[in-house]
């Protein structure tokens, strides 16, 4: 029976490879450009609505200022 480092070890790469797999069927649908219209802390949820696509949230890894250019990527998995 394998201890629990080895089996974290194992699920993460199971992750991993799923995620690069992933990565290989990405087909980029569009990007878009635009600037915070206020301060995001990266606690905040910021959601994003596209027609015809139900509403995505995430957290973004950095604190955003008012005025800060951002970038959204599209992909197809």
């Amino acid at each position: 029976m394998k201890n629990y480092d080895e089996r974290q070890a194992d699920w993460a790469k199971r992750g991993q490879e799923k995620e690069e797999e992933e990565q290989k069927r990405a087909v980029k649908v569009g990007e878009t450009r635009g600037k915070a219209t206020g301060d995001i802390k990266k606690t905040d949820d910021v959601r994003i609505r596209i027609d015809n696509v139900e509403t995505l949230r995430f957290r973004p890894s950095v604190d955003l200022k008012k005025g800060d250019s951002i970038k959204v990527t599209i992909e197809k998995i």
